[in-house]
């Protein structure tokens, strides 16, 4: 499912640069925790929370305690509608923050 995109929204040169680099980045080490967190964010830009979320599991199985992970997933989960999942994500953020 996609987020929902304000009529006529572009998204920054700048987020367009992001994206490609931490693509080059993954395709070199698909492990870099920092390359996918920042895919992440940019496919939110982009509109694409599927892409997202699905870049964000990848990134839990490489570093559950990124920086940012659990509350970027929340935001995405309440977005979405889906509130469990929001609020599962909350606590991990908590957790992880105070951990």
């Amino acid at each position: 499912m996609d987020l929902p995109a304000p009529e006529g929204r572009r998204v920054s040169p700048d987020v367009e640069t992001v994206a490609r680099k931490a693509g080059e980045r993954l395709r070199r080490d698909p492990a870099d925790a920092d390359a996918m967190f920042a895919l992440a964010a940019s496919r939110v830009a982009f509109g694409r929370a599927d892409d997202a979320l699905s870049l964000l599991n990848r990134l839990l199985r490489v570093r559950v305690d990124y920086p940012g992970l659990w509350e970027l997933k929340r935001q995405l989960h309440e977005a979405l509608g889906e509130t469990v999942a929001a609020a599962a994500c909350a606590r991990a953020a908590d957790l992880y923050r105070d951990g």
